[in-house]
Formats: C-alpha cells, sequence, structure tokens
C-alpha cells in the first residue's frame, strides 16, 4: 500500500513500491524507481531514471539550527583543543521552506 498526496504528477514507467509515501506537489520523473519504504517529502522535483533505495527519506526536514553566538565547538578547533571555555551552546531554528530538486 502507498499513499499520495495531492497533485503528485508521476512519470511514464515509474514504479512506486509497496509502504512508499509521496507528499503533496512532488513530481516524479520517468523510469523512477522508489523502493519499499521510501519517504518523499512536499514539493521534491524527482528528474529522470532516479532510484531510491529502501528506506530513504528525501525532503524531509533537515538539520536546521544554528548558534547565534560562537559554539564551544568552534572555541576548540581556534584553541586547537584547549577546553576552558566549555559553555553550552544555544541552538537557534532555521525554517526548512524549500523543496528538494
Amino acid at each position: 500500500m502507498s499513499g499520495l498526496g495531492a497533485r503528485v504528477r508521476i512519470g511514464a514507467r515509474a514504479v512506486i513500491c509497496p509502504h512508499v509515501s509521496v507528499a503533496e506537489d512532488t513530481v516524479i520523473g520517468d523510469d523512477v524507481l522508489l523502493c519499499a519504504g521510501v519517504r518523499v517529502g512536499r514539493r521534491v522535483r524527482l528528474g529522470d531514471r532516479v532510484i531510491l533505495q529502501p528506506g530513504a527519506a528525501i525532503g524531509g526536514d533537515g538539520f536546521s539550527f544554528v548558534t547565534p553566538e560562537k559554539s564551544a565547538v568552534e572555541t576548540v578547533r581556534e584553541s586547537l583543543g584547549d577546553r576552558q571555555d566549555t559553555r553550552n551552546t544555544a541552538w537557534t531554528r532555521i525554517h526548512s521552506l524549500g523543496g528538494v530538486e
């Protein structure tokens, strides 16, 4: 059983295996193979002849965070390993608004 979102376009000869989900507004090219368990996020554009292996996830929310100040990791790197400043680092979220092509 596969789940396809609204307005998904699927190219000629594309194969979608069981337990695949494709979110809304995604375009799948010709001769694409989406193996079992693949997850494709919204607004993704897959070209022709793409193969996504079992369990692959494309277009999900990534590690979209940044430190407003210099992080402890950057300080250690600059000081060649001196770990005197090991303060906790605050992370600020960056929203992932685009798609994957």
